[in-house]
């Protein structure tokens, strides 16, 4: 079970949406609480079915409001309590005990951030439900919570950890990550900052006492992805034989074409060569597809660890080739469901892999047989 938090800065870019989706896929959450989404009206049931997921609600993009959604899946039971430019508050049931959950988006501003704090007290003060809030606060609370650029204001951090002590809120501190904000590309002007967090009252941690959180970097936004996940479990799928075929990314792998041409050039039949470049091909294929999953992950970490790690301008520049780097494998998996989903009016660089991904999926539940019935009824 998990909660996964994001600081967007507009699903309008559909690079964008296909990198939620796939950190959905990851991470499997219950609960997505995306800000920054600056999406008009009518466009939060595209999202809800490109990520899967169950239900959905969002507050629209206006003024005074940068555009909020909350997304959660088919295993859990969700009311919503009450919504506004800063915030959707939500009951969450199904899973055990209820219990509260809030996505929260600060206003950056220094003079708006007063509004922030009262509408954090005016909320802890609506429920008796344990409660955990979770996003963007645009704030930090201890200086060790920034690097580079201005000196943090005391002021200010301050009267956020008087905000949270006031509703009894605790920090949820990462065991994966720390600094969640990053701008800049060289070491004079590299600033990182801890704002996206998540809180909670005592009574909501004695609940989830093995909860943890994770800070997840991210290439399509200057804030990494927030993770809390509640409990421990494992996730279970049935393993499929897969069938061969030819993926049309293969053709710009130069991995491919020489085994292609290794063994057309041997000395076999027709058929033979044919049988044998399929099963080298999806021995390949799958080894790549690993590789590729690896290397993600790794992108990542790296992402991760250059952001808490030292501000040079070699480490600004190791972090704009990693996002570069992750980018492309993202292109890559791009390509790839674009093939399997067989669509072929779309063009090559439309960032659309979670409906290739449905398409794809979809074609396989139609395909495979469940079962066969004999003439007694009885199922074989």
């Amino acid at each position: 079970m998990t909660i996964l938090c994001w600081n967007c800065r507009g699903l309008g870019n559909p690079a964008t949406v296909h990198e939620l989706r796939r950190m959905i896929s990851i991470k499997d959450p219950m609960l997505v609480f995306v800000s920054e989404t600056k999406l008009r009206k009518n466009k939060s049931e595209a999202i809800r079915l490109a990520t899967k997921m169950y239900g959905c609600f969002e507050v629209e993009r206006a003024e005074g409001c940068v555009g909020l959604m909350m997304l959660w899946n088919e295993r859990i039971d969700v009311t919503l309590l009450s919504y506004s430019n800063l915030h959707i508050d939500v009951e969450v049931s199904g899973i055990g005990d209820k219990f509260r959950f809030t996505g929260f988006y600060g206003r950056s501003s220094w003079a708006e951030k007063k509004h922030n704090w009262e509408m954090i007290s005016r909320l802890a003060s609506t429920s008796l439900l344990p409660w955990c809030v979770g996003g963007d606060f645009n704030e930090i609370i201890h200086s060790d919570e920034k690097r580079g650029g201005r000196k943090p204001v005391r002021s200010h951090m301050e009267e956020f950890f008087q905000c949270l002590r006031g509703a009894d809120l605790w920090d949820i501190r990462p065991r994966v990550g720390w600094f969640s904000w990053a701008s800049g590309t060289r070491a004079k002007t590299y600033v990182c900052e801890r704002i996206d967090r998540f809180v909670a009252k005592n009574d909501w941690r004695l609940m989830f006492q093995d909860c943890s959180v994770e800070t997840i970097s991210m290439a399509m936004s200057d804030h990494s992805a927030i993770s809390l996940k509640l409990v421990g479990e494992e996730r279970m799928c049935e393993t499929r034989k897969d069938y061969f075929k030819f993926d049309v990314c293969w053709a710009n792998e130069d991995q491919c074409r020489d085994i292609v041409k290794r063994i057309w050039e041997q000395d076999d039949t027709f058929t033979a060569k044919v049988g044998k470049i399929g099963s080298s091909l999806g021995d390949w294929q799958r080894s790549r597809r690993t590789q590729a999953k690896r290397e993600e992950r790794r992108l990542r970490e790296l992402l991760s660890r250059l952001q808490s790690g030292p501000i040079t301008d070699v480490n600004c520049e190791l972090r704009r080739k990693a996002m570069v780097d992750l980018k492309e494998v993202m292109d890559k998996d791009e390509s790839y469901w674009f093939q399997r989903s067989r669509v072929a009016w779309l063009k090559d660089g439309d960032w659309n892999s979670s409906f290739f991904h449905a398409r794809a999926n979809g074609r396989r539940k139609k395909n495979r047989i469940e079962g066969l019935l004999s003439e007694g009824g009885l199922e074989r």
